[in-house]
């Protein structure tokens, strides 16, 4: 398959900058119940997140050249004020009081930074913009790993894939009439997380082979991860990915790709991710016509499956800087989906971090999307 090229400075804190919305507040979906214990053989609990960066992109992406460096030190000063470590704080109890067995991550960050910068140079020396940083200045898989380990929970990274690994440079201000700039390097993950009692095999990850276009032959990678899992005595390939926000054409493409790879698999499949599609989108938004053709192959939707079906679902989205301290979620595109012998067997889903206490118990959302949980219940003839 060709592999396109996308839009230049759009990899700079690359994410869902299609998926961010900036209009009315939903209605809630409202308070979760606390999960309960299985009463037949056994249960899996699985979690969606998407980390999110901490900085809208919009203003960068339609920025000058000359301009990127100032839009990168506003993104850099909104990314400060969304506090990761916080943000991992929020998450992290999110996790506890679910505890999970397998978690999908998306947008997981790892911040670099290279003073002086090695792209904007004096006159006469080659700007060098293949991505060098080393030092870091936010790692949120680790962040993440120690919140949850402060708290006496145990999770490994089972599958990661890299997507994007970008570097552009910053505007620090000016010194002896010297302006001054640093290069920031952005490289993002998708990552499953296993709780440590869970035995777990045949990892695999891959980045989809079309991407958005860009200039200077850079690629704004998307991928996915996988990995089955054996829970109460059952096997499941369990499945995370993020697909392109931007173009429907890209993540259609995306998609089936997907699909393709999991066509032939024969355990139950568990499919969690920013699919950035969903029921009822608009086609302003970019429409549900990708999440019609995944739910075509076989996949059940749980969060439609939830009884009652009672609430919205929506996980997106907060504002870029995560200031509205009541939701404005109005899409429902991080999304939880299953097809074989588990898809009829759900028993509750969730949706976190889009409540309005969850904004004041922080003074910040834990991120721009809602996650998703859900759990099944195994009927004692499915284990193995």
């Amino acid at each position: 398959m060709r592999r396109l090229l996308l839009f230049g400075v759009a990899a700079l804190l690359a994410g869902c900058a299609g998926d961010r919305l900036t209009g009315p507040a939903s209605d809630l979906t409202g308070a979760e119940p606390a999960l309960r214990s299985a009463t037949a053989a056994g249960e899996l609990v699985v979690m969606t997140r998407n980390m999110y960066v901490g900085a809208p992109v919009e203003p960068i992406l339609v920025a000058a050249p000359a301009d990127v460096p100032f839009r990168v030190a506003e993104a850099w000063a909104t990314l400060l004020a969304t506090d990761f470590p916080t943000r991992a704080s929020a998450m992290a109890d999110e996790i506890a009081f679910r505890k999970p067995h397998l978690i999908g991550l998306q947008e997981v960050s790892l911040l670099r930074s290279q003073f002086p910068s090695d792209i904007v140079v004096p006159p006469g020396v080659p700007p060098n913009p293949i991505p060098n940083a080393t030092n870091v200045e936010f790692d949120y898989l680790a962040g993440l790993l120690a919140e949850l380990a402060s708290r006496g929970l145990h999770y490994t990274a089972v599958a990661t894939i890299e997507n994007t690994d970008v570097e552009v440079p910053r505007f620090d201000g000016v010194q002896g009439g010297i302006p001054i700039f640093t290069d920031i390097r952005l490289t993002d993950y998708d990552v499953i997380l296993a709780r440590n009692d869970v035995p777990v095999a045949n990892a695999a990850s891959g980045n989809f082979a079309v991407a958005l276009p860009a200039p200077a032959g850079i690629d704004v990678l998307r991928g996915w991860t996988a990995v089955d899992a054996t829970v109460g005595g059952v096997t499941v390939r369990f499945v995370n990915t993020h697909l392109e926000a931007e173009a429907e054409i890209v993540r259609n493409f995306q998609a089936q790709e997907l699909m393709g790879i999991l066509a032939f698999e024969p355990k139950p499949i568990i499919l969690v991710g920013d699919l950035n599609t969903g029921p009822g989108r608009p086609a302003a938004e970019g429409g549900q016509a990708t999440y019609d053709f995944v739910l075509s192959t076989g996949f059940m939707d749980a969060w439609s499956m939830k009884k009652p079906a009672t609430q919205n679902g929506f996980t997106c989205c907060h504002v870029g800087d995560l200031t509205n301290q009541h939701p404005t979620l109005r899409q429902r595109i991080d999304l939880v989906l299953a097809r074989g012998a588990i898809g009829g067997m759900l028993t509750n889903a969730w949706i976190v971090g889009n409540t309005t206490g969850d904004y004041s118990r922080y003074g910040v959302w834990p991120s721009d999307h809602a996650g998703v949980v859900v759990r099944w219940v195994f009927p004692k003839g499915m284990a193995e």
